[in-house]
């Protein structure tokens, strides 16, 4: 909806044709200078951040409020960094957390954040890294039958106990030597990523990130700072990347099953590698132990390496945010706060302080996306409702 726009732009119109927008006790803007107040308030890091909040608490997806906020920035920044809006969620995210688990959480508007602005940085760096090795492991599969003997009923236990018997049926022999096979070729592909990986430059982008998002872990957890930045460098780029291989522009289609398969298995392994975990012995995985075992310390010196700050690193292409694509998640942004204002105005006022709260709500007033008295309060809705466009 951001690249295209139309939908976009159609709720604009919507949202700014009603009468509940004008608001009579102060100035009435013209629809490009709404934009640009708005966009305003949102390149204020404290401010986006609570609106974001706002907007998920209402119903919407987090993903997608988030994306609109990072393109926003991403659009603004000459340098790319984000540095304002990232420091923001950081310090918020990971330096404030009460307990480990608050350390890597999935759901968190950081987590949103990176996974988008990691699209817009890394691209290339994912190119350079995985494109070989994808395309090693299509041809691969595309040679030969891929068998699945890594589900929970093939284990590593089943296998011994069939080699141990004295009599071998021919398909004993073959299903043995074709697990052998798998089992080689999901080795040969995992040394092969790693050695990408670790041979490439990282983005300077990212690795500054990286440097921040270490040096904000509460000291308490400050044995996990390496956890924390492989959840982001593997979790949320690296294997995104591999297991969705034609949403990262990778691959031109989906893979197919088996081949889905097969990168979901090599996507574990390294991620497995960067947290230094074995698998569990006897599970289907336990044969890839040696793997990580002989690349353990290298994993870690380079996960290391790339959460220190370089601002002379490698500088990749980064995708271009225009002046379009900015201007539509702005309308985005301004039509779903106008759909679920009594929200935002309730969650904002929860989470600011007082002298936040006021200024921010002044401002929104004034741009109509408030309720501020009057006929227009006399509809009620349920506090966790979305109003829809019918609603409207």
């Amino acid at each position: 909806k951001f690249w295209d726009g139309d939908n976009t732009q159609a709720m604009f119109i919507a949202a700014t044709t009603n009468d509940t927008v004008r608001n009579v006790n102060g100035p009435v803007f013209s629809k490009s200078r709404m934009l640009e107040k708005l966009e305003q308030i949102i390149l204020q890091p404290h401010k986006a951040y609570r609106i974001i909040q706002a907007l998920t608490k209402a119903g919407l997806a987090r993903d997608e409020v988030t994306a609109a906020a990072v393109y926003i920035y991403y659009h603004n920044s000459e340098d790319k960094n984000l540095d304002g809006l990232m420091d923001f969620m950081i310090k918020n995210e990971i330096g404030g957390v009460g307990n480990e688990a608050e350390l890597f959480r999935e759901d968190g508007i950081l987590a949103a954040a990176f996974i988008e602005y990691s699209k817009l940085v890394g691209l290339q760096y994912l190119w350079k890294v995985l494109a070989e090795v994808l395309f090693d492991v299509a041809q691969v599969l595309g040679e030969r039958e891929w068998k699945n003997y890594y589900k929970p009923e093939a284990s590593t236990e089943t296998i011994k106990t069939r080699r141990k018997k004295s009599l071998r049926t021919k398909v004993d022999q073959e299903t043995e030597e074709d697990e052998y096979i798998n089992v080689l070729h999901l080795k040969l592909a995992a040394q092969s990523a790693f050695n990408k990986i670790k041979s490439t430059p990282f983005p300077t982008h990212l690795q500054n990130l990286m440097s921040k998002i270490e040096s904000n872990v509460p000291e308490n957890y400050s044995d996990l700072s390496s956890s924390v930045v492989s959840t982001f460098i593997f979790l949320r780029f690296i294997s995104l990347a591999i297991t969705h291989p034609k949403l990262y522009g990778l691959w031109k289609t989906q893979p197919d099953e088996k081949t889905l398969r097969f990168i979901v298995l090599l996507s574990k392994v390294l991620q497995n590698s960067a947290f230094g975990l074995e698998f569990e012995k006897g599970s289907s995985m336990d044969q890839m132990n040696d793997y990580i075992l002989a690349n353990k310390a290298k994993m870690m010196d380079w996960i290391h390496s790339v959460s220190v700050e370089n601002e002379r690193g490698k500088q990749y292409f980064t995708v271009e945010v225009n002046e379009n694509v900015k201007n539509n998640c702005v309308k985005w942004m301004y039509s779903v706060m106008w759909m679920n204002r009594q929200v935002v105005r309730r969650e904002l006022s929860k989470k600011m302080d007082a002298e936040e709260w006021e200024e921010l709500r002044k401002e929104l007033e004034e741009l109509g996306l408030l309720r501020v008295g009057g006929s227009s309060d006399s509809f009620t809705k349920s506090s966790g409702d979305v109003l829809s466009g019918g609603e409207r």
